[in-house]
């Protein structure tokens, strides 16, 4: 198997102290932790994403992990490919690449072959 695919398994594998076992198994059969991104840079791409026909993905960072909750579903954990580059950790076929956009921050959401612009929206405070 490749490193691509034996890596989320090992993400999910090193969240239990208990699967020590396991994360050695995968170690050896090739699986290697994703690149570690510094906290400051996960924390530049935390807020609300919208794209023009109305999808909201909401990003947070929470025990050093960004997660991304499209509108009505559950958040998902995201692992880092590279510095601007993620994916879920529990499903392929989905990837996320954050840009800056002129002085605000932009998304692409990347589904099978359909390819989505998100920009990061303000929120609104309430008095």
């Amino acid at each position: 198997m490749k490193a691509e695919t034996l890596t989320p398994a090992l993400v999910i594998a090193t969240e239990d102290k208990d699967k020590a076992e396991i994360v050695e198994m995968l170690k050896k059969a090739g699986a290697v932790p994703p690149p570690a991104v510094d906290a400051a840079t996960l924390q530049s791409f935390v807020g609300k994403y919208k794209d023009e026909a109305g999808l909201e993905v909401v990003i947070t960072l929470a025990d050093g992990r960004l997660s991304a909750a499209p509108t009505g579903q559950r958040p998902a954990v995201l692992m880092a490919i590279d510095n601007n580059n993620f994916r879920p950790v529990a499903f392929e076929g989905i990837a996320i690449t954050f840009k800056p956009d002129g002085n605000s921050m932009g998304m692409k959401l990347k589904r099978g072959t359909n390819t989505t612009q998100l920009k990061r929206v303000e929120e609104t405070k309430q008095p």
